[in-house]
C-alpha cells in the first residue's frame, strides 16, 4: 500500500504478477490495523489455518460422530506441516484454510440444500483462487464431483445452482480482475 493502490501489486517499484494478491492484501491490512510487526504479518495465515481446522471439524461432523470430528481436527492442527506453514508465511496456508472451508460448505449444501452453504462454498473457493490461483476452484470441484460420482448421485453434477455459485466466485475475483485490468490492460506498452 506504499503506492496507495490496494489493487495493483508491486514489488520494488516493478509490476508483480507471480502470485495472486490475497496474501499481500491481508498482510497489508493487518499492518494497517495492528502496525508492522512479525506477529501481525503472520496473523492472516494463522487465522486461515484456524479456519481450516474448524472446517475439517465441521466437515467430519457431516459424516461421522463428534469424537471422530475432534480427532480429525486435532490431527490437522498438530501436524508438522501446518505448524511450519503458519510460521513461514506462504500462500499455502491461505489455500489450505479457504479450500477446507469451501469443501465443508459445499458438502453441507449437498446435505441440506441450504443456499447459504452454496454461497459460502463458492465464496471460499473464490478466496482460494485469490490465494493460489485456479487450483483453488479445482480442489473443491474435484472433492464435490468425486463424492457425487462415487455415491451414485452423478445427476447432481448438472445442477443449475453450480452456475449461480460460479457467479459468487466471479464477484470475489472482481477486485483482482479490476486491479489487473488497471495495471496491465490499460497499459499495453508494459511487457
Amino acid at each position: 500500500t506504499q503506492n496507495g493502490s490496494w489493487l495493483q501489486v508491486m514489488h520494488r517499484r516493478a509490476d508483480y504478477l507471480d502470485k495472486p494478491p490475497l496474501l499481500f492484501w491481508l498482510s497489508a491490512a493487518s499492518f494497517e490495523v495492528f502496525g508492522a510487526h512479525n506477529w501481525s504479518y503472520k496473523l492472516p495465515s494463522r487465522l486461515a489455518a484456524i479456519g481450516g481446522v474448524w472446517a475439517v471439524y465441521r466437515f467430519t461432523l457431516l459424516f461421522y460422530d463428534n469424537k471422530t470430528a475432534r480427532q480429525a481436527a486435532f490431527i490437522l492442527a498438530s501436524s508438522l506441516g501446518l505448524l511450519l506453514i503458519c510460521n513461514d508465511v506462504r500462500t499455502d496456508t491461505l489455500l489450505l484454510g479457504t479450500t477446507a472451508l469451501a469443501i465443508w460448505q459445499l458438502a453441507a449444501y449437498l446435505h441440506t440444500g441450504g443456499w447459504r452453504y452454496l454461497v459460502g462454498g463458492f465464496f471460499f473457493a473464490g478466496l482460494a483462487m485469490l490465494s493460489k490461483g485456479p487450483v483453488g476452484l479445482v480442489m473443491p470441484g474435484f472433492a464435490v464431483g468425486s463424492h457425487l460420482l462415487l455415491s451414485g448421485r452423478w445427476r447432481d453434477i448438472f445442477r443449475w445452482q453450480w452456475i449461480a455459485g460460479l457467479g459468487v466466485t466471479a464477484l470475489v475475483l472482481a477486485p483482482m480482475c479490476l486491479g489487473l485490468w488497471r495495471q496491465f490492460d490499460l497499459h499495453p506498452e508494459k511487457i
